[in-house]
């Protein structure tokens, strides 16, 4: 109930005012949409940091809501904190932010530790899915995600590489419906649904290839960390952070329309945000992605060059 959950924030906003009135503090950072707005409204030297696409996850009333919401109060931050440069375009095309009051710092990783728990042994029930060639790829089991598309791709895949084997590493609301995916797809031998884990690097080293299909993202940090494991990457060329991590130097905004070869990886162009069954025939921008994982897995150029420069790209973050 959109009047409720309304009603709570307000009360929210009014408890945390008077925390800062107790506690006075000179700067207060706060990360997400709402604690955004509530940290502007409660108004002590706010910082916001904006990790994700602001519109990406909307439709309808509430994604009208959310851009009022963002062009009214997000303004009155004393900084923005932005996690790519594609997000700071968007602050300031869509909403009018100014460019001075935006800050762009990418999410870092550790590559010496990354690197240190890729030599983790894997369990042993994990042993056999990783004996041949290993497609992987790591996030929420959401709609944002797009692992829907990867599983019907991966359908297609199989049929050309019989050996070929899908991990698929996060938790999320779409557990189930990928879960019937699978199924209605014969792949239940061939698709690995992972789970949370506490080390996910151990399953990167072990991959040959990692492909992102989200539709959208804040920067991209599994990408990072992909390519601190020295995996070849194939992404989706989403707003934002996949074309500034694999091909760096290219125009923030621009979208590929086929299969981009860029220095860190392969851009392709992202799915559609429809959840697509197992009978439905695989779209163009599928065809595209199957091509692009196809040419990675076939051509051992391909393969060695995105691998050498995988890890020199990690050390940039």
């Amino acid at each position: 109930n959109l009047i409720l959950k309304v009603f709570f924030f307000l009360v929210a906003c009014v408890k945390f005012r008077n925390i800062l009135r107790r506690e006075r503090p000179d700067y207060v950072m706060s990360f997400g949409n709402l604690p955004n707005f509530m940290n502007v409204l409660a108004g002590r030297n706010p910082i916001v940091r904006i990790d994700n696409s602001l519109t990406g996850g909307y439709s309808g009333f509430r994604e009208i809501l959310l851009k009022f919401l963002i062009r009214v109060l997000l303004p009155r931050a004393k900084k923005i904190i932005s996690v790519s440069k594609g997000l700071r375009e968007e602050l300031q095309k869509s909403f009018g932010i100014p460019n001075e009051k935006i800050t762009v710092l990418y999410n870092p990783i550790d590559v010496r530790k990354i690197r240190t728990l890729c030599q983790e042994a894997l369990e042993p029930a994990y042993e056999h899915i990783f004996q041949g060639s290993t497609v992987i790829t790591i996030g929420r089991l959401s709609e944002q995600k797009g692992q829907w598309h990867l599983i019907r791709v991966f359908a297609q895949l199989k049929q050309i590489i019989p050996a070929l084997k899908l991990a698929i590493i996060g938790k999320g609301d779409l557990e189930d419906s990928l879960k019937q995916l699978i199924k209605n797809s014969a792949l239940a031998n061939d698709v690995f649904l992972l789970g949370w884990q506490q080390n996910p690097y151990k399953f990167l080293a072990k991959s040959q290839l990692f492909v992102s299909s989200s539709l959208w993202e804040g920067l991209g940090i599994s990408l990072l960390e992909a390519l601190a494991c020295n995996l070849p990457v194939v992404s989706s060329d989403c707003p934002s952070g996949p074309r500034e991590i694999l091909a760096p130097g290219t125009t923030i905004g621009y979208q590929t329309t086929g299969i981009e070869y860029a220095p860190y990886g392969i851009l392709v162009p992202p799915c559609e945000k429809k959840f697509l069954t197992e009978e439905v025939p695989l779209s163009q921008s599928e065809n595209i992605l199957k091509a692009a994982i196809l040419e990675v897995l076939r051509d051992q150029k391909i393969f060695q060059t995105l691998r050498e420069n995988a890890g020199r790209r990690a050390m940039d973050f």
